[in-house]
């Protein structure tokens, strides 16, 4: 979605402000148990072909004086499904953007006891580049290391969005030092390779908000290769997403997302991915109304799909990383019930779905309370917390695919 890009960039610039690096010479472990089964002998899988695996992030404000440190190893044990594509295929997860990152302590653990009690498996959480390395010799990885050992806490799989642009990483023609971006991959992957089950390279890098600058499948897979071979090293086991992609059409700088996949391939990225992300915002239409297929991204699945198995990636899943509906007066959005039909019709189609990975909602709540802005009213909840009508369907549909 184009807000969600959007509201990325703000993101990364408002985080950026807050941060106060410190230099990390060499990259840090953050040593947890998440990663580790109850089993009397260990044995370690290889990363698989056939893999499981936008946030819509809000502006946040981020203040840190304390210089990094290694988080606790959290009591619970996250099972790593990374190896086991069956078990992922059939859960739900929330994206609930990068508010995560600006909740206090106190607010952040009940933010994740909703997300775990809606009957969620996985979280989405942004990794903003520029907010970690806000230069080139300085890194600051506190903020994330409190974020990802709650949610590791709580017994929720982390998939982690890397991405958006520090200033210092572009050059004067614009272009991204995608070798400091595979740093950053690296560091990342060793760092938090205990508490993370899945990396997505980018929130809708179609979207010319997002990418920051046009979009262009040529620069991104390039960021895409140097990602992915930092990971396959530092965190063998996670699978690697391409970023999830918006709906969109050609022009304006962005490029629709059957057109922009096509040429991560054609550029020689095919190699650099484990399963595909997607966004298939069709609002205010139901997934599956048939009239509105000529610009319903739920329909680009089956596209997208079809363009993978045609080069040679029938193995690989396609992970749809947002989903969901605005509720409010903005253009667009629906009514409560109209949101939970939305939803509801989503998980049911998802679970029909060939070859699918996990199905991610946006968001748990809705980030403002005026009706008119669309970006604000995306949640599962009001912004009191009270429950609209689409909580009760998305957990029925959650506790349904754990009996």
């Amino acid at each position: 979605m184009i807000a969600s890009a959007l509201g990325a960039m703000l993101t990364v610039a408002v985080v950026v402000q807050g941060c106060v690096p410190t230099p990390e010479p060499t990259p840090t472990r953050v040593v947890s148990t998440s990663k580790t089964t109850t089993t009397s002998t260990t044995t370690t899988a290889p990363k698989p072909t056939t893999t499981t695996t936008a946030p819509k992030p809000t502006t946040t404000t981020t203040t840190t004086t304390t210089t990094t440190t290694t988080v606790p190893s959290p009591a619970t044990t996250v099972p790593d499904i990374g190896v086991d594509p069956d078990a992922t295929m059939g859960t739900l997860g929330i994206s609930p953007g990068a508010e995560l990152l600006s909740l206090s302590d106190s607010a952040l653990g009940p933010r994740l006891d909703e997300i775990a009690a809606a009957g969620a498996r996985w979280v989405r959480v942004d990794l903003p580049w520029p907010a970690v390395q806000a230069t080139r010799t300085t890194w600051n990885w506190t903020n994330q290391d409190r974020v990802l050992a709650a949610v590791a806490a709580h017994d929720l799989r982390a998939l982690v969005v890397i991405g958006y642009k520090p200033s210092w990483a572009v050059t004067s023609s614009g272009a991204l030092d995608t070798a400091a971006f595979g740093t950053f991959a690296s560091r990342a992957s060793i760092r938090y390779r205990d508490l993370v089950d899945g990396w997505e390279i980018w929130n809708e890098p179609n979207l010319a908000g997002a990418w920051g600058g046009a979009a262009d499948p040529v620069a991104y897979s390039r960021a895409l290769q140097a990602a992915h071979a930092s990971i396959d090293v530092g965190d063998p086991e996670s699978p690697v997403l391409t970023g999830g992609l918006a709906p969109a059409t050609n022009g304006n700088g962005n490029i629709a997302p059957v057109d922009f996949l096509r040429g991560v391939y054609n550029a020689g990225a095919g190699n650099s991915f484990d399963a595909v992300g997607m966004h298939p915002y069709g609002y205010p239409a139901l997934p599956d109304d048939s009239s509105t297929s000529s610009w319903n991204t739920w329909y680009r699945l089956a596209d997208v799909r079809s363009l993978m198995d045609g080069r040679g990636d029938q193995d690989k899943l396609v992970w749809l990383t947002e989903f969901g509906a605005p509720t409010g007066t903005a253009n667009g959005a629906v009514s409560e019930t109209r949101q939970a039909d939305i939803v509801e019709s989503g998980i049911r189609l998802w679970q029909e779905m060939d070859r699918s990975g996990p199905l991610f909602m946006y968001s748990m709540r809705d980030r403002g309370t005026d009706p008119a802005e669309r970006e604000e009213n995306f949640g599962l909840r009001r912004h009191n917390g009270s429950a609209k009508p689409v909580l009760e369907r998305f957990s029925a549909g959650a506790h349904a695919l754990d009996n």
